[in-house]
């Protein structure tokens, strides 16, 4: 798959999941909507082989937003799909991040992780 097609639709999966944060509580026909369609969309990159990661974060996490150049730069390097889950009010630590390869989680990192870190662990699924 080609870099911008991966870095293009990693963003939108970001913008999905910010816009489903802001109205979930006022239409939730749209909410089922967005959804459905992030599942489907994380469902098709599994089943193609892809890999993902499915980062946890929290809106006021200062380790989260150190987080998020690392992620960008795995975007930009063709190395995962990213798929940003907003888990406020969840007891999750965060910042949170499973490697999922064909549907499975393969590797989970709990904490900040340094970009060659996550590098090393990315390269084996390439």
């Amino acid at each position: 798959m080609d870099m911008d097609v991966q870095r293009k639709s990693s963003v939108r999966i970001g913008y999905i999941d910010s816009f489903i944060n802001r109205y979930k509580m006022k239409n939730k026909r749209i909410v089922a909507f967005f959804a459905t369609v992030v599942f489907l969309l994380s469902f098709a990159a599994q089943a193609s082989g892809l890999v993902i990661i499915k980062y946890y974060y929290r809106a006021n996490c200062s380790w989260c937003d150190k987080e998020k150049p690392v992620l960008e730069r795995v975007s930009a390097n063709g190395l995962a799909e990213i798929e940003f889950i907003n888990c406020d009010g969840s007891l999750i630590p965060t910042p949170t991040m499973k490697i999922v390869v064909n549907g499975k989680v393969v590797r989970t990192f709990v904490g900040y992780t340094e970009f060659n870190e996550l590098y090393k662990v990315l390269k084996v699924y390439q």
